[in-house]
């Protein structure tokens, strides 16, 4: 009977041995996974750096050239105003022309009806001179 204890005593050994086996070879197999995905994620972080850096040149060329326009701008304040009025002036004749604008796609927009109206009517006339055509021809014969 310890013999037969023994034997499955074993055999349980040998198969809890197995499932440790096969638990090293899929933890491995995990292991192996997670180092390629870190490797992945290690080139990712660098492109990433690469990229704030190139952001951060920008950012700081941008600054630069900001200031140089403040500077610039606090120079052109006279044209600024001159260029006010002008805008103004130019706006009062730009709504001078929108309202002439408007009148004439009034006209236009009546003499495109009255267009269609005569071709409608001139259509009518075609057909009302070949029907007496027809019958000229329905007569003489």
């Amino acid at each position: 009977m310890s013999e037969t204890i023994l034997l499955e005593l074993v055999n349980s050994i040998k198969k809890l041995d197995e499932k440790m086996d096969q638990g090293f070879r899929e933890v491995r197999a995990e292991m192996k996974a997670m180092k390629q995905e870190m490797a992945g994620l290690q080139t990712a972080v660098h492109s990433l750096t690469d990229r704030v850096t190139n952001l951060e040149t920008q950012m700081s060329t941008a600054n630069q050239n900001i200031l140089t326009l403040q500077i610039d701008l606090l120079g052109a304040k006279g044209p600024i105003e001159e260029l006010r009025t002008k805008n103004r002036e130019h706006s009062e004749e730009f709504h001078k022309i929108h309202r002439r604008l408007d009148a004439i796609s009034k006209q236009t927009a009546y003499l495109v009806e009255q267009h269609a109206f005569t071709k409608k009517y001139h259509k009518k006339v075609i057909e009302h001179d070949m029907d007496i055509k027809m019958m000229k021809v329905w007569i003489t014969c």
